[in-house]
């Protein structure tokens, strides 16, 4: 499940498909990737990802705090 899908969520976002981007990028962060928890939590927060409708800084920090919780240091 991970690298697959967190390299489908790069190149949809690549591709300006943001609503499939971030369906592979939360599937990647649901099944515990840190590295995908990461990122999801960062697009809540800043507008990542050009996800400006998903914008949620409680889901965020939520994101960045299972990511520190798995060990991804810049969480």
């Amino acid at each position: 499940i991970g690298e697959n899908n967190f390299n489908l969520a790069l190149m949809f976002r690549r591709e300006g498909q943001i609503d499939l981007a971030k369906k592979y990028l939360l599937l990647c962060a649901e099944n515990n990737s840190s590295f995908a928890m990461f990122h999801v939590g960062n697009a809540y927060r800043s507008y990542g990802w050009g996800l400006k409708k998903f914008l949620d800084y409680k889901k965020g920090a939520e994101w960045l705090r299972k990511a520190a919780e798995l060990g991804k240091s810049h969480a």
